[in-house]
């Protein structure tokens, strides 16, 4: 579990965070990411990320199998 306090926010530290999970070798094999969410919908949409119907925290992105 990671946050970005808000005294940080608006400086990249997210966008940075998010490459670097989702590039790292160790995880390129998962298939479907899960993750949960009260503010930061924008950040992880540009990542592929949507919201799920049954609960607006929880956001899901499912990886292309290409």
């Amino acid at each position: 579990m990671f946050f970005i306090d808000d005294e940080h926010r608006g400086k990249g530290i997210g966008k940075a965070l998010m490459k670097y999970v989702l590039e790292h070798t160790n995880l390129r094999g998962i298939f479907r990411w899960f993750l949960m969410t009260e503010d930061a919908h924008g950040l992880y949409q540009k990542y592929g990320f949507k919201t799920e119907a049954y609960n607006p925290y929880v956001m899901m992105k499912v990886a292309s199998m290409l």
